[in-house]
């Protein structure tokens, strides 16, 4: 079965994002689902503003809307223009495609990744986990990526999770971890990025803020000399507007 999904973000003025929930298709069945977040505490602790009973009512709405036989038996429902919709503090993702002989498994495989604060941290996917799926929507959307590990200037290998043309990708997991041991990582990576300027763009992608001075410091350490930093929500849109912008170049 081909599946096409797309991630709805919760969005503040600050350009920060929140992931509220997930639109699937299953084009073989033209099934519909619509999955939304369960802890809302975290929703409210992200935008102490928000009215969450009166955004609870708008999600349900999408989500009555999205899975009624309206669209199967008057009009057909087509993801990248219902999509088109929303544009101001929600917004869906890039759409992203995949295969499964398992519709119901398939969307409880993306929640724990999309949605993985849903879930108890021993159920959340860890970071080799993290950086597998993400190689795996590469190649369902047929984008070549390399995981060659490159020679720095002193012959040692580089070990980068996974290269993409110019751009040479390094995820840092924060969540649990021991963020004085991520510092010195840090600096040996801020180096490395350093050197490899010349032939590959270094992004350092991360799972999670933390709101301590020595996040910031290895936020702060790996900003300087990487090309960008990136939530791991944000890698594949990050990725697929690169490569649909080179599409349209040829």
């Amino acid at each position: 079965m081909k599946i096409l999904f797309s991630v709805l973000k919760y969005k503040l003025i600050t350009n920060e994002s929140i992931n509220i929930g997930i639109l699937f298709h299953n084009l073989d069945t033209d099934q519909r689902v619509f999955e939304t977040i369960s802890k809302w505490s975290r929703l409210k602790s992200f935008d102490d503003e928000i009215d969450i009973k009166y955004f609870r009512i708008m999600l349900d709405g999408i989500k009555e809307e999205i899975q009624s036989n309206l669209f199967t038996d008057t009009v057909e429902f087509y993801m990248k223009e219902y999509v088109k919709r929303f544009y101001n503090e929600m917004r869906f993702s890039e759409i992203y495609e995949d295969y499964t002989e398992d519709f119901i498994e398939f969307i409880e495989y993306n929640k724990k990744n999309f949605l993985r604060y849903d879930y108890e941290k021993k159920d959340r996917p860890n970071k080799t986990e993290q950086i597998s799926y993400m190689k795996r929507l590469m190649k369902a959307k047929e984008i070549e990526y390399s995981v060659k590990n490159p020679l720095g200037t002193h012959q040692e290998t580089i070990k980068y999770d996974y290269i993409v043309g110019e751009y040479a990708f390094k995820f840092f997991s924060f969540e649990n971890k021991n963020l004085d041991i991520l510092i010195h990582t840090a600096k040996a990576w801020a180096y490395t990025a350093e050197e490899m300027k010349d032939r590959y763009k270094t992004i350092f992608v991360y799972d999670v803020d933390i709101n301590t001075n020595k996040f910031n410091t290895i936020i702060d350490i790996l900003s300087k000399p990487a090309y960008k930093l990136l939530k791991f929500d944000d890698t594949l849109d990050f990725i697929l507007d690169k490569y649909n912008a080179k599409k349209r170049i040829f």
